[in-house]
């Protein structure tokens, strides 16, 4: 059997590093592991433990990241292939109801509305 020619390159993601972080060619940086989990606590600190949408005092284990951008996908893109996690914020998760519209993951389950 050849195979010399019929390898595929590796693509990018398959690629970490050690240390948790893996900066991609583009620019792009994204945090995997206990470097993502440092990550979620530092925006959380920055914020005063408090939601980027609506204010409210959040325990870390109430907050997910969101990474901001165009559509309703945000910055992620289909299989994170958009992933940058150096602009994120910090959003609650808590279910909810607003305006008799349930929330069930708080201020990440709109993304419309987030800047």
């Amino acid at each position: 059997m050849n195979r010399g020619t019929s390898r595929l390159k590796r693509t990018p993601f398959r690629a970490r590093r050690k240390d948790g972080i893996k900066t991609f060619k583009d620019g792009r940086v994204v945090y995997y592991g206990k470097a993502y989990s440092g990550k979620r606590a530092d925006v959380w600190e920055d914020q005063k433990h408090r939601c980027a949408n609506c204010g409210r005092i959040i325990r870390l284990h109430e907050m997910d990241l969101h990474h901001p951008g165009e559509g309703i996908l945000g910055g992620r893109g289909m299989g994170g292939g958009k992933r940058d996690d150096r602009n994120v914020l910090g959003l609650c998760n808590i279910p909810r109801k607003e305006d008799g519209v349930w929330l069930p993951r708080g201020c990440h389950s709109h993304l419309k509305t987030i800047p």
